[in-house]
């Protein structure tokens, strides 16, 4: 995805929700659009779709380091008390 690899989240961030849209079960998408999120500072949401992501494909690696990575900076911001125990 261009926009993603140019740094430009909000326009990447318009398409991949499209895409996850027209999409909902693909893993790929949802992955991408979980990452943007995390630029965008949007954590909580970007936890849930890539939740959704790792479940549509548990043996991803690529899945499961984004949803890690994602898990680690909410707890970084203090959000212990409202992480989720499962993943």
């Amino acid at each position: 995805m261009k926009e993603l690899q140019r740094e430009n989240y909000p326009k990447a961030n318009k398409y991949l929700r499209r895409a996850t849209e027209l999409s909902p079960k693909d893993p790929i998408f949802l992955t991408q659009y979980g990452i943007v999120l995390m630029e965008m500072h949007e954590f909580e949401q970007a936890m849930d779709v890539l939740r959704a992501a790792h479940e549509l494909d548990a043996k991803d690696p690529d899945i499961l380091f984004s949803l890690l990575k994602s898990m680690h900076i909410w707890a970084c911001f203090g959000m212990r008390e409202t992480m989720p125990n499962n993943i």
